[in-house]
């Protein structure tokens, strides 16, 4: 019998790796992707993939790109050993699985954890987005009693809010391979949360809190829709925001009624949360 081999792609920059550019990825349909940092990534394919390399230093000049083949046994070996636990915010660790046990350096019993599939190249906490995002959910205070997750990706928002306190929580991604992730992550973390494989059209009900932590396209083209599902009262958490993009949102979100009132920033992504403005 042959040996299986599997193809690697190191993908590092000087600068964070964008959201944008993990899609550009994904349409070359990649057996995983695994994101060491914000500035490394590997993306790894069953054939050779020369061609592809070519495509992506065509994109990104500025990138230094290597690739290498190994046999299929030690890309999981490589893989597992990797995986490292993620703090995020005041209150969460994000593990993968039962990651816990092996780690020596985190006081877990002063921590919630965050179970993950191992492999996800969304949503993993890394990304300054999903962060921010969870730093802004730990500072609600009453937590919101209903919560939508536009776009869930691997659910990580929507558990985060079910700990914090959430009564009921919807999340839909319109991607079905996204949706069969964000399905496993909720049944690991044994959450009560509503998922769906829809978009924006399915969903009537209004909601204390949205959170769109998708890209900026996005927010807009459905910008309508966002607003129509949240409550009298309700707030919006908006990522994938590109900093030279904030101000669009705030003053297009403006005109619909919402006033910025915390912001959190990197170099390169915004996390904008809105409340509705009072009357009068």
């Amino acid at each position: 019998m042959s040996r299986k081999f599997y193809y690697q792609i190191q993908i590092q920059s000087k600068k964070q790796i964008s959201e944008d550019f993990f899609s550009f990825l994904n349409e070359f349909s990649p057996l995983g992707i695994w994101v060491e940092n914000e500035n490394k990534v590997n993306v790894y394919f069953l054939t050779d993939p020369k061609e592809i390399v070519e495509k992506i230093k065509n994109k990104e000049r500025s990138f230094n790109i290597s690739c290498k083949k190994f046999e299929d046994k030690n890309w999981v070996v490589e893989y597992q050993k990797n995986l490292k636990p993620i703090k995020v915010g005041k209150k969460f660790v994000i593990v993968h699985f039962s990651e816990k046990e092996n780690v020596k350096d985190i006081d877990f019993k002063k921590k919630e954890i965050l179970k993950l599939v191992p492999g996800l190249a969304f949503g993993t906490g890394e990304h300054f987005t999903t962060a921010s995002c969870i730093e802004v959910l730990e500072t609600l205070k009453p937590f919101p009693v209903s919560v939508l997750d536009i776009g869930t990706g691997t659910g990580i928002l929507s558990i985060v809010s079910s700990k914090l306190g959430a009564k009921d929580v919807f999340c839909f991604d319109n991607d079905l391979d996204a949706c069969k992730v964000a399905k496993e992550t909720i049944e690991l973390n044994s959450e009560k949360i509503f998922l769906a494989c829809s978009t924006t059209d399915a969903f009537r009900k209004k909601y204390d809190l949205v959170i769109a932590n998708i890209l900026f396209e996005t927010i807009v083209e459905i910008s309508g829709q966002i607003v129509k599902l949240s409550s009298k009262r309700g707030k919006l958490l908006l990522s994938g925001i590109r900093s030279e993009k904030e101000r669009d949102v705030i003053q297009l979100f403006g005109r619909k009624g919402f006033s910025l009132s915390k912001a959190l920033r990197d170099e390169n992504w915004s996390t904008l949360l809105f409340a509705r403005k009072t009357k009068g």
